[in-house]
């Protein structure tokens, strides 16, 4: 509920317009006085549930819920005691409800627990991260250490294709070396009869 007019001049004024919120117990002593047309004053010495004013500022007020029962001492003497139910507050012509003090320590102690539920969520997250990147940069080098020995493998494949090539032509030189050898010597008796042949000539 909205107000949207003057300020509230007493606080006869601000009660009757709590009164009019869903937080208001028709069945209190402010009721009770407004319909008996008595003066709010009485609410001082009436026992039962009541609605104060307990502070007034320009914009701001607060109501007091509370209710005055009457205790007896070990000497059967009565005294009156005050039993605060809760308080409410009225701001720029809205009602609100003050929150208690069992409220607000609940409410500590939920945004205490979701704020360690944030930073365990943010250190598994970050621990994720990590065993990820440890994870990749594990690929990384065996990828790295498999292509290494590939390349191995390919090097030390050429070179042994290399030293098999090497041995045939050295399991080769023999052959070469005496098929030169017998062509030589071919030519050379081939030289040596033409040569024979022409001495005989000239001697005739």
């Amino acid at each position: 509920m909205e107000r949207e007019q003057a300020p509230f001049t007493n606080d006869d004024e601000v009660i009757d317009f709590f009164s009019q919120t869903p937080f208001y117990d028709p069945h209190c002593n402010n009721e009770f006085c407004k319909m008996q047309q008595f003066d709010s004053s009485r609410l001082e010495k009436m026992y039962g549930k009541h609605y104060i004013v307990r502070s007034r500022h320009p914009d701001t007020y607060v109501i007091q819920d509370q209710t005055r029962n009457v205790v007896t001492n070990r000497n059967r003497e009565e005294s009156p005691e005050i039993t605060l139910h809760g308080a409410y507050y009225i701001f720029e012509g809205e009602v609100h409800e003050c929150p208690t003090l069992k409220s607000m320590v609940v409410e500590f102690f939920k945004s205490k627990e979701k704020e360690n539920q944030n930073q365990n969520q943010n250190q598994n997250q970050n621990q994720n991260q990590n065993q990820n990147q440890n994870q990749n940069q594990n690929q990384n080098e065996n990828q790295n250490q498999i292509q290494n020995e590939n390349g191995n493998e390919n090097e030390n494949e050429n070179k042994n294709q290399e030293i098999q090539k090497n041995q045939k032509i050295r399991k080769a030189d023999p052959r070469i070396h005496q098929i030169i050898d017998n062509i030589f010597e071919n030519i050379v008796k081939d030289l040596e009869i033409e040569f024979n042949s022409k001495m005989d000539i000239d001697e005739k």
